[in-house]
């Protein structure tokens, strides 16, 4: 029986320790699974994106991403690979300071959740 799913997952990415920061990041994903057999039917669609609370953030950028349903239809893996940029004003001096940190984001979606 064809049934609507969503899920969503956060994530929390953070800067180095030399560093106070953080932000976090989002999935979600809407499809359609058959809810008698526990597979995806159809993904209609999935998101990624900034999302809540944050310390320091100023951008990112998706340096690569995958999407792909396994060969059973039984679970949706997501994928990101992301540039994301912290910056932050020194206190005595004024200084600007910022660091460009390298994260993977992997995750997997179950079509029974």
């Amino acid at each position: 029986m064809p049934i609507s799913y969503f899920d969503s997952k956060s994530y929390l990415v953070m800067g180095s320790a030399n560093v106070m920061s953080n932000v976090t990041f989002r999935f979600d994903i809407s499809a359609t699974v058959d809810s008698n057999l526990g597979i995806f039917m159809g993904i209609d669609d999935t998101d990624f994106y900034q999302n809540g609370t944050y310390v320091n953030y100023k951008s990112y950028v998706e340096t690569s991403n995958g999407d792909f349903l396994t060969s059973d239809r039984t679970e949706h893996w997501l994928a990101r690979q992301l540039d994301v940029t912290f910056e932050y004003q020194e206190p005595v001096g004024g200084m600007l300071v910022g660091e460009t940190v390298r994260r993977h984001i992997t995750d997997v979606f179950e079509a029974v959740n």
